[in-house]
Protein backbone atom coordinates (compact mmCIF):
# COMPACT_ATOMS: atom_id res chain seq x y z
CA UNK A 1 0.00 0.00 0.00
CA UNK A 2 1.59 3.63 -1.20
CA UNK A 3 1.20 6.35 0.89
CA UNK A 4 -0.31 9.11 -0.52
CA UNK A 5 1.19 12.49 -0.42
CA UNK A 6 0.43 15.85 -1.20
CA UNK A 7 2.46 17.87 -4.11
CA UNK A 8 3.32 20.39 -0.50
CA UNK A 9 4.60 17.45 1.82
CA UNK A 10 6.78 16.10 -1.45
CA UNK A 11 8.55 19.66 -2.39
CA UNK A 12 9.23 19.70 1.15
CA UNK A 13 10.61 15.69 1.48
CA UNK A 14 12.84 16.35 -1.85
CA UNK A 15 14.40 18.73 0.28
CA UNK A 16 16.32 15.69 2.24
CA UNK A 17 18.17 15.33 -1.16
CA UNK A 18 20.36 18.18 -0.38
CA UNK A 19 21.61 17.32 2.51
CA UNK A 20 24.48 14.70 3.51
CA UNK A 21 23.28 11.32 5.12
CA UNK A 22 24.47 12.08 8.38
CA UNK A 23 22.64 15.27 8.69
CA UNK A 24 19.51 13.05 7.16
CA UNK A 25 20.10 10.81 10.08
CA UNK A 26 20.12 13.59 12.86
CA UNK A 27 17.11 15.39 11.06
CA UNK A 28 14.88 12.01 11.81
CA UNK A 29 16.17 11.54 14.89
CA UNK A 30 15.27 15.11 15.92
CA UNK A 31 11.57 14.55 13.92
CA UNK A 32 10.94 11.36 16.19
CA UNK A 33 11.89 13.29 19.44
CA UNK A 34 9.43 16.07 18.09
CA UNK A 35 6.81 13.81 18.12
CA UNK A 36 7.64 12.22 21.36
CA UNK A 37 7.43 15.51 23.08
CA UNK A 38 6.55 18.42 20.92
CA UNK A 39 8.41 20.85 18.31
CA UNK A 40 10.95 22.88 20.01
CA UNK A 41 11.53 25.88 18.58
CA UNK A 42 15.17 26.46 20.35
CA UNK A 43 15.60 23.25 19.21
CA UNK A 44 15.48 23.76 15.14
CA UNK A 45 17.26 26.86 15.76
CA UNK A 46 19.94 24.65 17.25
CA UNK A 47 20.36 22.12 14.78
CA UNK A 48 20.33 24.28 12.19
CA UNK A 49 23.54 26.15 13.54
CA UNK A 50 24.93 22.80 14.26
CA UNK A 51 24.54 21.67 11.28
CA UNK A 52 25.65 24.81 9.02
CA UNK A 53 21.60 24.72 7.30
CA UNK A 54 19.42 27.41 6.83
CA UNK A 55 16.60 27.37 10.39
CA UNK A 56 13.50 27.90 7.45
CA UNK A 57 14.72 24.58 6.12
CA UNK A 58 15.58 22.84 8.66
CA UNK A 59 12.17 23.38 10.23
CA UNK A 60 10.23 22.21 6.91
CA UNK A 61 12.27 19.19 6.74
CA UNK A 62 11.75 18.21 9.60
CA UNK A 63 7.97 18.72 10.20
CA UNK A 64 7.76 16.87 6.67
CA UNK A 65 9.51 14.34 8.24
CA UNK A 66 7.13 13.95 11.16
CA UNK A 67 4.49 13.83 9.14
CA UNK A 68 5.88 10.93 6.50
CA UNK A 69 6.29 9.33 10.40
CA UNK A 70 2.72 9.84 11.58
CA UNK A 71 1.43 9.05 7.96
CA UNK A 72 3.01 5.64 7.68
CA UNK A 73 2.37 4.89 11.32
CA UNK A 74 -1.49 5.95 11.16
CA UNK A 75 -1.58 4.05 8.09
CA UNK A 76 -0.27 0.90 9.64
CA UNK A 77 2.49 0.67 6.64
CA UNK A 78 5.37 -2.04 6.71
CA UNK A 79 9.21 -1.03 5.94
CA UNK A 80 8.52 -2.38 2.39
CA UNK A 81 5.67 0.37 1.69
CA UNK A 82 7.32 3.09 3.24
CA UNK A 83 10.82 2.21 0.86
CA UNK A 84 8.20 1.69 -2.33
CA UNK A 85 6.31 4.73 -1.73
CA UNK A 86 9.45 6.78 -1.14
CA UNK A 87 10.81 5.50 -4.14
CA UNK A 88 8.12 5.75 -6.55
CA UNK A 89 6.33 9.16 -5.62
CA UNK A 90 9.78 11.00 -4.80
CA UNK A 91 12.18 9.32 -6.89
CA UNK A 92 14.76 9.08 -4.66
CA UNK A 93 15.88 5.61 -5.64
CA UNK A 94 18.65 3.84 -3.38
CA UNK A 95 19.86 6.73 -1.66
CA UNK A 96 20.89 6.78 1.90
CA UNK A 97 17.45 8.95 2.81
CA UNK A 98 15.50 6.03 2.19
CA UNK A 99 17.64 3.87 3.93
CA UNK A 100 17.78 5.81 7.31
CA UNK A 101 13.73 6.27 6.80
CA UNK A 102 13.32 2.56 6.83
CA UNK A 103 15.42 1.70 9.34
CA UNK A 104 13.95 4.29 11.49
CA UNK A 105 10.07 3.56 10.96
CA UNK A 106 11.31 -0.17 11.71
CA UNK A 107 13.43 0.89 15.31
CA UNK A 108 10.61 3.55 16.31
CA UNK A 109 7.30 2.05 15.07
CA UNK A 110 6.27 0.86 18.90
CA UNK A 111 7.46 4.32 19.89
CA UNK A 112 5.76 6.55 17.12
CA UNK A 113 2.66 4.54 17.18
CA UNK A 114 2.54 5.15 21.84
CA UNK A 115 3.39 8.67 21.21
CA UNK A 116 0.46 9.27 18.20
CA UNK A 117 -2.06 7.66 20.80
CA UNK A 118 -1.28 9.76 23.31
CA UNK A 119 -1.91 12.73 21.55
CA UNK A 120 -5.50 11.69 20.76
CA UNK A 121 -8.32 14.12 21.85
CA UNK A 122 -10.00 13.49 24.84
CA UNK A 123 -13.55 14.58 24.12
CA UNK A 124 -16.02 14.60 26.81
CA UNK A 125 -18.77 12.23 26.90
CA UNK A 126 -21.86 11.04 28.54
CA UNK A 127 -22.15 10.36 32.27
CA UNK A 128 -26.09 10.91 32.79
CA UNK A 129 -29.48 12.65 32.53
CA UNK A 130 -32.05 14.19 33.67
CA UNK A 131 -34.63 15.76 32.61
CA UNK A 132 -38.11 17.81 33.64
CA UNK A 133 -41.41 18.77 31.96
CA UNK A 134 -42.65 22.05 33.01
CA UNK A 135 -46.26 22.10 31.36
CA UNK A 136 -48.47 25.77 31.30
CA UNK A 137 -51.96 25.11 31.32
CA UNK A 138 -53.25 28.52 31.15
CA UNK A 139 -52.23 32.19 31.53
CA UNK A 140 -53.70 35.67 30.79
CA UNK A 141 -51.12 36.03 27.89
CA UNK A 142 -52.09 31.98 26.26
CA UNK A 143 -55.63 31.40 26.78
CA UNK A 144 -56.72 27.59 26.50
CA UNK A 145 -52.77 27.23 24.64
CA UNK A 146 -50.76 24.90 26.78
CA UNK A 147 -46.69 25.75 26.88
CA UNK A 148 -44.99 22.98 27.44
CA UNK A 149 -40.94 23.01 27.98
CA UNK A 150 -38.59 19.99 28.54
CA UNK A 151 -35.73 20.81 30.80
CA UNK A 152 -32.96 18.41 30.48
CA UNK A 153 -29.63 18.15 32.79
CA UNK A 154 -26.99 16.53 31.23
CA UNK A 155 -24.09 15.29 32.91
CA UNK A 156 -20.40 15.58 30.84
CA UNK A 157 -17.61 14.10 32.16
CA UNK A 158 -14.41 15.99 30.76
CA UNK A 159 -11.11 14.10 32.27
CA UNK A 160 -11.77 13.69 35.87
CA UNK A 161 -14.65 16.42 36.46
CA UNK A 162 -18.36 15.71 35.98
CA UNK A 163 -19.63 18.85 34.41
CA UNK A 164 -23.64 19.35 34.24
CA UNK A 165 -24.60 21.05 31.49
CA UNK A 166 -28.64 22.10 31.41
CA UNK A 167 -30.41 22.11 28.28
CA UNK A 168 -34.09 23.67 27.61
CA UNK A 169 -36.22 22.58 24.69
CA UNK A 170 -40.14 22.32 23.19
CA UNK A 171 -41.45 18.83 22.23
CA UNK A 172 -41.37 19.31 18.44
CA UNK A 173 -37.45 20.15 18.68
CA UNK A 174 -36.90 17.68 20.78
CA UNK A 175 -38.16 14.82 18.07
CA UNK A 176 -36.44 16.60 15.67
CA UNK A 177 -33.38 15.80 17.73
CA UNK A 178 -34.28 12.14 18.81
CA UNK A 179 -34.68 11.42 14.73
CA UNK A 180 -31.52 12.75 13.79
CA UNK A 181 -29.72 11.22 16.76
CA UNK A 182 -31.59 8.29 15.63
CA UNK A 183 -30.15 8.48 12.05
CA UNK A 184 -26.68 8.81 13.06
CA UNK A 185 -26.67 5.72 15.15
CA UNK A 186 -27.98 4.29 11.91
CA UNK A 187 -25.45 5.33 9.75
CA UNK A 188 -23.15 4.24 12.44
CA UNK A 189 -23.72 0.67 11.90
CA UNK A 190 -23.64 0.75 7.94
CA UNK A 191 -20.57 -0.86 5.97
CA UNK A 192 -19.18 2.07 4.94
CA UNK A 193 -19.00 3.72 8.56
CA UNK A 194 -17.60 0.51 10.25
CA UNK A 195 -14.84 0.09 7.19
CA UNK A 196 -13.97 4.03 8.23
CA UNK A 197 -13.90 3.19 11.85
CA UNK A 198 -11.31 0.42 11.59
CA UNK A 199 -9.12 2.55 9.30
CA UNK A 200 -9.10 5.32 12.04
Amino acid sequence: MLLILSEEHKSQLMNLSRFEPSIVEQLVQIAVDFIGKGIVAKAIQTAASRLAVEPRLVEESITALMNLLAESVRQRANSSDLEDSLMSQLGFGDSPVVASLVRVHEEQCDFLRASLLGLDVRLPWYRDLQWRLDLELDSRHLRNQPVSLIYIKLYIRQGDKVVPVVLQTDPVNLLRLTRILEDALGQLKSNSTRRLLKAI
